[in-house]
């Protein structure tokens, strides 16, 4: 986990690095792959002996179990489905009791601890991919359900010593698709769709919030974006990164020990599902990268009462260990909108720390962690370790 220790003094004044001269600029639309980014790929084989089943339900609906909200988003924002079967299962119940959480949201839209010391100093630990893939659901399959709490066993020591644990959800929870245990790829892409369950997991481990904004979004269509926010709100984990409509705030503020936190999560391309959207949906919906709307949103999360700012951005090349070009140019801008703390994810490997520096007179330097491993991983290479 990459720890941030955001305190009331200044950050250190190293040397700040430079965007290559030859970096293309990036656009400041919905942001597409970048070219030099290969397909994902998954070479997973299934491991224990529960053998992965479809039962399809040719005239199920596919609305089914929506809100009304929901649906209307289906209607307004869907262009057309995704090509995999509608499952006909019913909505999986938590295994446990869900527990209440650390973090609760005062009527200021603040989220504050009521363990809180409020000495003005804290310990964040932030995250990489959370992904339930084909092995891990295959290992979590019980009579009872989904079980992935032991996945997590040896990171919950470490995330219990920190004051506020973030990763990024990198899944959907879509009860009505195929999970990907049952269904690996859709349009000749990895989908990462998982029981409700995982998030179970997730909060015994230890994390207070999940960013949400990545490639997967789309692996469930518009539908399953509404149902894996209803299911993170379910087990009371604070998020941002996808959204249901236009009154919600693109940001998340928390009070750790007394400093106000600002999160956002940022994307920078989604496998091409988002073509599954209208254009208004994909902005409305997702969250893609781009210089302005950063600007925007980091002035609005100060407004909001943020004293230090964190974005993560899905960005990169899958495992390798440094930047591509456009990242240092990308990076840059985000220091110079006011961005505090830069952390990358997608390339699933550790890539380099550095710091940047922006031209805002008395403006503490911005830390950048190009991109940081997953915390659970079912590969054997070394590199994403």
């Amino acid at each position: 986990a990459d720890t941030a220790k955001p305190t009331d003094t200044a950050a250190p004044t190293d040397t700040p690095t430079a965007a290559p001269a030859n970096t293309p600029a990036p656009t400041n639309t919905a942001t597409p792959a970048p070219t030099n980014t290969p397909a994902p790929t998954e070479t997973e084989t299934p491991g224990p002996s529960v053998t992965p089943s479809i039962t399809a339900s040719p005239n199920a609906d596919p609305l089914a179990g929506l809100s009304a909200e929901a649906k209307a988003a289906v209607a307004k924002y869907q262009v057309y489905p995704l090509d995999y079967p509608i499952i006909d299962r019913e909505k999986e119940e938590p295994i446990r009791p869900i527990t209440t959480p650390r973090y609760t949201k005062g009527a200021d839209g603040i989220w504050r601890s009521s363990k809180s010391t409020n000495d003005n100093e804290a310990v964040i630990m932030l995250t990489g991919d959370l992904m339930c893939q084909t092995r891990q659901q295959l290992a979590g399959k019980t009579s009872f359900g989904y079980d992935f709490r032991s996945s997590f066993d040896y990171v919950k020591p470490i995330f219990n010593k920190a004051d506020f644990v973030i990763g990024n959800l990198e899944a959907t929870l879509c009860e009505k698709a195929p999970y990907m245990a049952e269904m690996i790829a859709v349009e000749d892409r990895p989908h990462l769709n998982s029981p409700a369950s995982f998030l179970e997991s997730i909060r015994y481990a230890g994390f207070d919030m999940v960013v949400m904004s990545n490639n997967h979004n789309c692996d469930t269509g518009v539908r399953g974006i509404f149902d894996t926010l209803d299911r993170v709100d379910e087990y009371k984990l604070i998020h941002t990164g996808t959204f249901r409509n236009e009154n919600e705030a693109r940001y998340s503020v928390i009070d750790v020990d007394g400093i106000k936190i600002g999160v956002m999560s940022y994307a920078t391309y989604f496998n091409h599902k988002e073509e599954h959207l209208t254009k208004e949906g994909q902005e409305l919906l997702l969250n893609p990268y781009s210089k302005e709307v950063v600007a925007r949103d980091v002035n609005n999360v100060k407004a909001a009462g943020a004293e230090y700012v964190i974005v993560y951005i899905h960005w990169g090349i899958e495992y390798t260990n440094d930047p591509a070009d456009y990242q240092y140019e990308w990076a840059q801008e985000l220091a110079d909108a006011g961005v505090d703390y830069i952390i990358g994810s997608h390339p699933h490997a550790l890539q380099p720390y550095d710091v940047l520096t922006a031209p805002t007179e008395g403006r503490s330097p911005s830390s950048t962690r190009w991109a940081i491993s997953s915390p659970i991983r079912t590969r054997s290479s070394r590199r994403t370790r």
